[in-house]
């Protein structure tokens, strides 16, 4: 991320999220956000760290046994377009918590028009992540005779489920209609034919 204010407050205004990002290790030398101000989080137990050094973050490290510790390196996500307009938008839509952050990493996103949200995901790796990610109710799709993707439909609307069968066809090795698997962590649901339709005509839906 970057180290300079006038960058910092370029951020917050681009991301639509003035006085709501918040810096730990260097708090105390900015000025309080809207979370400190409202009392959601104790400005006095943020650091007062500068500069480009990391010797203050690789002693923390050693002092609380932190293992997995990634290398100093750039690149804050909020200065990826992408994932700053997925937060954006996921934000106008509901009250975010944590892991609806960790899975606008991954996938494609889709806005659908009932108001749900499909995470389509682009390898057998992030398939992983969104199945890991999905809460014990929520619907997730793939094709059922054919290389595909997994999908995690949230919000669990109805009204969505065709639609959501379909993006996640197109995806998938198949050129023809084929059977889409609808199922939960713990159980499948049914099992729906979908016509194929190519993705190009989701565009419109994509975050």
């Amino acid at each position: 991320m970057s180290q300079r204010r006038e960058v910092f407050k370029l951020i917050e205004k681009e991301t639509g999220l003035l006085g709501l990002i918040v810096r730990p290790l260097s708090g105390k030398l900015l000025p309080p956000t809207i979370p400190e101000k409202e009392g959601i989080l104790d400005r006095e137990k943020f650091l007062s760290i500068s500069g480009r050094g990391r010797k203050i973050q690789l002693e923390l490290k050693e002092k609380y046994n932190l293992k997995d510790y990634l290398s100093p390196a750039g690149g804050c996500r909020l200065t990826i377009p992408e994932f700053s307009n997925r937060l954006k938008e996921e934000m106008e839509y509901k009250d975010i918590d944590l892991r609806d952050v960790h899975l606008l990493k991954y996938g494609r996103h889709f806005r659908l028009p009932g108001g749900s949200k499909l995470i389509v995901g682009r390898n057998k790796e992030e398939n992983e992540i969104i199945y890991t990610y999905a809460k014990e109710d929520e619907y997730l799709l793939s094709p059922k005779n054919v290389k595909g993707p997994i999908s995690l439909l949230k919000e669990r609307k109805e009204e969505d489920l065709l639609l959501s069968a379909k993006i996640t066809l197109s995806y998938s090795d198949a050129n023809a209609n084929e059977e889409i698997k609808i199922f939960t962590k713990r159980s499948i649901i049914k099992i729906i034919d979908v016509p194929y339709i190519d993705k190009s005509n989701f565009k419109a839906l994509m975050v």
